[in-house]
């Protein structure tokens, strides 16, 4: 009886978990570094001058639900159902003194793949391991394919039955067209790749900026490779940092060569070589490098390589190919936020007016709206450094609450040099009756603070913004300062805006006796809220004829 589709995927999923998680069968693929090390990789770059090489490995890993094991296999597939081994360890024909508990090529596997591996400390071979690998530059597009671990055992006891598990995973090999890289050049180790760089004053190391060309199947021969960058993030040009041409042989300091391109300046040199194996540049490089402790925020633009080739037979036409990259660059010792600003507003219709800032800010009623603004200098995390919000809650005693409102403005950076930045957000509340009916304990209070996500660092209690509030019904008073009239703190407010509209008065005033020849036929009224004990407000009227 055929199985439903859903059920064979239930079932290999379930295998994938039993075998593909803590101390089950394993399978992992690993660049194996001239230089020392390796690096687990899911993808691989075709590279024919690479010297390193690239490995399958499946590691038995101890597994807890067998007795020993019979048999482990390597094996590729090409169309996802065929699968052709590449190695195998057995464990259960000990007359065969060739492969028993040893890693072995399979009959076929072919010259350019090295098994490896081990039957492992363990009697069963419990924590056996076996692999193939090969060189990084004979790795082909071809090599786009699936690859398995198949394990065979026995089950413990009582029954100690056979039983097997499959782990399986696709190596997907990308094209060999031009690429860009970034890397730093550490003294006495080898290069590692970066997309980041964080400025060290006394860093001998250097950063580096690389093209490679990589032997480019759809090209005949080069024209000129060229190593570009922006001049600021907003420039509209790429300029020239470095050149290679294969056009003019009679220019013997060019041709053929890697030359820094003129104005440059001192801090750069350049590095690559042509093709030394092929005439036509397929395989040639260009890059630049500098002083990592020479990097400045000025570096954290736009880099580019640049290329124009002939394309193969039968015509020969001449094309160009360009691949870019921006540099992120953070500086060590200014990287974390330092102060931030608080700053207040009280809101009239479309206008803000500051208020002078102090631990607890009054009066405010029921209605009235206020604008709290938080400036924070967010040191170099520029990308994902946040201003977030907190706020008391009506229960006394309980810790400030994350706030979140859609009238959040945020605002934009603001560069301070040597890459550290400026961020200024603001968020606007209407007071309510809630608010009104708080004690003195528990105020309406909102704070602010940076948050970088990558680090799990926010700005420590005592450097956040804090904004506290006392506020009144319309009325009535606060609930915890039954001696404060509400008609005086009304007068506070009313008195506020009247000496704002008798200012504005005066200059009307004054500007008519003043500059008699602007005067027009025009008649204005201006009229704000009145004040009385029920309803603090103020009305005056100014008219100017």
């Amino acid at each position: 009886m055929d199985l439903p589709v859903s059920v064979i995927i239930f079932v290999l999923c379930c295998v994938m978990l039993i075998f593909g998680q803590g101390n089950g069968l394993q399978f992992e693929f690993q660049r194996i570094l001239e230089v020392g090390g390796s690096q687990t990789i899911e993808k691989i770059q075709v590279d024919s001058s690479s010297t390193d090489r690239f490995q399958v490995m499946c590691r038995v890993n101890n597994v807890e639900e067998f007795f020993k094991i019979i048999s482990l296999r390597l094996q590729y597939t090409s169309n996802g159902h065929d699968y052709t081994e590449l190695a195998r360890l057995q464990n259960t024909d000990a007359a065969n003194e060739d492969t028993f508990q040893k890693p072995v090529l399979a009959y076929g596997a072919g010259s350019s793949w090295t098994v490896e591996g081990s039957f492992g400390t363990n009697i069963n071979g419990r924590d056996g391991t076996l692999g193939v690998s090969r060189p990084v530059s004979s790795i082909t597009c071809s090599d786009t394919v699936g690859y398995r671990c198949q394990l065979s055992y026995l089950k413990p006891g009582p029954d100690y039955f056979t039983d097997t598990g499959i782990i399986s995973k696709e190596l997907i090999v990308q094209d060999n067209g031009m690429q860009i890289y970034f890397q730093r050049i550490v003294e006495g180790v080898g290069t590692q790749p970066i997309d980041q760089i964080q400025v060290d004053s006394s860093s001998p190391d250097r950063f580096q900026v690389m093209c490679t060309v990589n032997n480019v199947n759809q090209l005949f021969k080069i024209g000129t490779l060229r190593v570009q960058y922006k001049a600021s993030k907003n420039a509209q040009e790429f300029t020239d940092l470095a050149f290679l041409q294969n056009v003019d042989a009679n220019n013997e300091d060019t041709y053929q060569k890697p030359v820094l391109a003129f104005g440059t300046g001192s801090g750069w040199t350049v590095e690559g070589s042509f093709d030394s194996t092929n005439s036509n540049g397929r395989d040639s490089t260009l890059g630049v490098s500098r002083l990592v402790s020479s990097i400045t925020c000025s570096n954290a633009v736009e880099y580019r390589c640049y290329i124009s080739f002939t394309r193969p037979a039968p015509d020969y036409f001449t094309d160009t190919g360009i691949i870019s990259k921006e540099l992120d660059v953070q500086y060590l010792n200014l990287m974390l936020p330092t102060t931030i600003k608080s700053n207040v507003y009280y809101m009239i219709g479309m206008g803000s007016f500051p208020i002078t800032f102090v631990d607890t800010i009054e009066p405010f009623y029921v209605g009235q709206t206020v604008k709290m603004e938080c400036s924070a200098n967010i040191g170099s995390y520029n990308g994902t450094a946040q201003i977030r919000w907190l706020k008391s809650n009506l229960v006394s005693g309980s810790p400030l609450a994350p706030y979140f409102s859609p009238d959040t403005e945020l605002g934009d950076l603001q560069s301070t040099g040597n890459c550290v930045y400026q961020q200024t957000d603001s968020v606007t509340y209407n007071m309510t009756a809630q608010d009104a009916g708080r004690i003195a304990e528990n105020r309406l209070h909102f704070q602010c603070y940076v948050y970088i996500p990558s680090l799990y660092w926010e700005t420590p209690d005592d450097q956040r913004g804090n904004f506290k509030f006392i506020v009144y019904s319309r009325g009535k008073t606060s609930h915890d300062d039954t001696n404060v009239e509400s008609s005086s703190t009304g007068t506070v407010i009313g008195g506020v805006v009247a000496l704002a509209v008798i200012v504005v008065a005066v200059l009307i005033i004054s500007r008519r006796y003043q500059f008699p020849f602007m005067q027009t036929a025009v008649s204005n009224t201006m009229q704000t809220v009145s004040n009385s004990p029920s309803d603090p407000k103020l009305t005056v009227s100014l008219h100017a004829q």
